[in-house]
C-alpha cells in the first residue's frame, strides 16, 4: 500500500509532540520547589510516591488527548489512517496506539521529573531538556524511514525510544506493510511487541528511578 508522505510524517508529528510535552513536563515541579509549594505538599501525610503517580496519570491523559487530536485533525486534512481495517481491528489498533503513547509518556515525564528534582535553575532544566530532545527527534524514524539512514545512524536510532513509539503508532494506524517516498516499510507483530516491551521496561526503570529520587531528595 502506497501512503503519502503526510500520512507517514503524521505519526512522527504525534511522537514528537508527546516527546516535547513530557520532556518539559517537570518544569512546573521546578517552580513548585523554588516557591516552596512542593515543600508544603511533602509535609502532608500523603506518600511521596502518590505525588509522582498523580502527575504521571495527568501526563498520560494529556498525551492521549494531544495524540488523538492530532490523529483526528490529520485525517480531516487527508491523512489515510486505518484504511482497509475492520471495525474490530480499528478498536484494537486504537487501544494499542494509546498503550504505546502511555508507556512513552511515562518514561519521559519521569526523566523530566528527575531532572527537576535535581536541578535548581530553570535555565539548567531547559538546557538539559533541549539537549536531550534534538538528538532523540532527528535520530529516529519520525521524518524518514530507518531504511534510508546510514548503517551507524540506523543502529543508533534502534536504541532511541522515540523510534519504538513511532513504529508502534505506524503499525497501529497504517499497517504492517506500506511504502512512502519510494521506500518500503515492513513491520511484523514480533517487532512491534518488542518495541512495546522496550518502552514498557524503559518506563518502569525511569519510574523506579524517579520514585527513589523523590523519596531521598531534600526539599527546602
Amino acid at each position: 500500500m502506497e501512503v503519502s508522505y503526510l500520512t507517514f510524517m503524521c505519526a512522527g508529528i504525534i511522537g514528537a509532540t508527546i516527546l516535547f510535552t513530557n520532556i518539559f513536563g517537570g518544569f512546573f515541579l521546578l517552580f513548585d520547589r523554588n516557591w516552596g509549594i512542593l515543600r508544603e505538599i511533602m509535609a502532608s501525610p500523603l506518600p511521596r510516591r502518590n505525588i509522582i503517580i498523580g502527575i504521571g496519570c495527568a501526563a498520560i491523559t494529556k498525551s492521549w488527548i494531544q495524540s488523538v487530536t492530532i490523529l483526528v485533525f490529520g485525517m480531516i486534512l487527508g491523512v489515510t489512517f486505518f484504511v482497509g481495517m475492520s471495525p474490530l481491528r480499528i478498536i484494537i489498533s486504537v487501544i494499542g496506539f494509546l498503550l504505546f503513547v502511555a508507556a512513552f509518556a511515562t518514561a519521559f515525564l519521569c526523566i523530566s521529573l528527575t531532572i527537576a528534582l535535581r536541578i535548581d535553575s530553570p535555565e539548567g532544566f531547559q538546557g538539559i531538556s533541549s539537549l536531550l530532545t534534538m538528538p532523540l527527534f532527528f535520530l529516529s524514524n519520525s521524518l524518514y524511514p530507518l531504511e534510508g539512514l546510514p548503517p551507524l545512524m540506523g543502529t543508533i536510532a534502534l536504541l532511541n525510544p522515540l523510534t519504538h513509539l513511532i513504529t508502534g503508532i505506524r503499525y497501529c494506524t497504517i499497517g504492517e506493510h506500506f511504502s512512502s517516498i519510494g521506500m518500503e516499510v515492513m513491520y511484523n507483530s514480533t517487532e512491534v511487541l518488542f518495541s512495546f516491551l522496550y518502552l514498557a521496561i524503559f518506563a518502569l526503570v525511569m519510574f523506579t528511578i524517579t520514585l527513589k529520587t523523590v523519596e531521598k531528595v531534600e526539599i527546602t
